[in-house]
């Protein structure tokens, strides 16, 4: 449940963000816009950084400060989690997984001014999807401790790439994209929360934070899916635009489901176990 609280904070912040851009971009231009968001998010990211406290050892575990320091460095270089192959089959997962959930959220604005929706409508279809994303992460933190995390994941997961295929591809008005962007905004981000966890079972708790950071370096790349996805968009030969968008992040979720039951089954070959 803290994991789901904790990542709900970015989905909260895109229930609003596109809100306010909408005005700034209609009044002052695409230019001031980015300028006061950036502005926006620096100042914010600074109060965050000055709040932001390590939790402090008690006193009977205190250790020397140089000790301390060597062990940090040896800890933050020990690539051996990387001969892993459950840790790097998570880690091709959720790139795979991120490259498809980004897509969305980059071209249903203007997926919706090509319907002939006005601007506003865009923002709004946006912004009700990362509300629901909010509520969705929320919930998949609690069910997840009573059904298992990887098995809530892959439900999640199934649901969302069927979502693209079923809803998505057949969204023409305003209604039925309100719809596609409730249902994917909903399940679509539950992998994200639950990552640490996920991450946790294939690394323990030796080498998590040091199989944490390895695994959020080299996931860094699923930030270029919307643009594997536009070159594809480029070079396609679907009939109706945009449909390689909504393929594309389809094909994703669901390939990423598949390897997500893999990676279970590596785990527990029992299908119904909870983990």
């Amino acid at each position: 449940m803290a994991l789901g609280i904790l990542s709900s904070g970015i989905s909260i912040g895109g229930l609003v963000m596109p809100q306010v851009m909408e005005p700034l971009n209609t009044h002052l231009g695409a230019g001031w816009c980015y300028r006061i968001m950036s502005l926006v998010c620096f100042v914010i990211g600074v109060i965050s950084c000055l709040l932001f406290q390590d939790k402090r050892p008690s006193k009977g575990n205190q250790k020397d400060e140089s000790t301390d320091t060597k062990l940090f460095f040896k800890e933050m270089f020990d690539f051996s989690i990387a001969r892993n192959w459950r840790f790097l089959l998570w880690v091709f997962t959720d790139t795979l997984l991120e490259a498809g959930y980004n897509v969305p959220y980059f071209f249903l604005p203007s997926y919706a001014t090509f319907l002939g929706l006005s601007t506003s409508q865009g923002a709004t279809i946006l912004s009700t999807s990362y509300g629901m994303n909010a509520v969705g992460r929320l919930v998949s933190g609690v069910v997840a401790d009573h059904v298992g995390h990887v098995n809530i994941v892959i439900i999640y997961v199934i649901i969302s790439g069927i979502s693209c295929l079923l809803l998505w591809v057949y969204a023409n008005t305003f209604g039925t994209l309100m719809a596609f962007a409730m249902v994917f905004g909903f399940f679509g981000g539950a992998f994200i929360t639950l990552t640490p966890t996920i991450t946790l079972l294939v690394t323990g708790q030796e080498k998590f934070e040091t199989g944490m950071a390895l695994f959020l370096v080299l996931t860094v790349v699923s930030m270029f899916g919307p643009n594997l996805a536009s070159a594809i968009e480029s070079n396609s030969s679907f009939a109706k635009e945009y449909d390689s968008y909504k393929y594309f992040t389809g094909i994703c979720y669901l390939a990423g489901a598949g390897l997500l039951l893999f990676f279970k089954l590596s785990l527990n070959r029992k299908p119904f176990a909870k983990i």
